[in-house]
């Protein structure tokens, strides 16, 4: 709705500016992870779009889109991840890639 999208606007201009304060204060931003593949405002999908590659698809959640755009911009590019939190086996290997993630940062 209109007003789930301006909620979800204003939720990701504070966010935006507190993410802006970090790198400011020399925190590197490494992901945005979201929620459940399901959810109409944190799920991820990641386009598979040569031309734009990060860019988050249609079925990602109305408050992840937001966030993303907003981002951009404000010129900070940090990859989302999708947290799939509705399959063990899956979370398993999200948690992996997470945990490689802080290794190598």
């Amino acid at each position: 709705t209109p007003a789930g999208c301006q909620c979800c606007l204003a939720i990701s201009l504070e966010l935006v500016g507190t993410l802006r304060d970090y790198q400011n204060n020399h925190c590197r931003l490494l992901a945005i992870l979201g929620g459940n593949s399901q959810s109409p405002g944190c799920a991820v999908h990641v386009q598979c779009d040569t031309a734009d590659p990060g860019r988050l698809a249609a079925p990602s959640g109305v408050l992840m889109r937001i966030l993303q755009e907003e981002l951009r911009k404000q010129g900070i590019d940090v990859p989302f991840k999708g947290m799939r939190d509705c399959d063990q086996d899956l979370l398993q290997q999200d948690l992996r890639w997470l945990e490689a993630l802080f290794k190598n940062a």
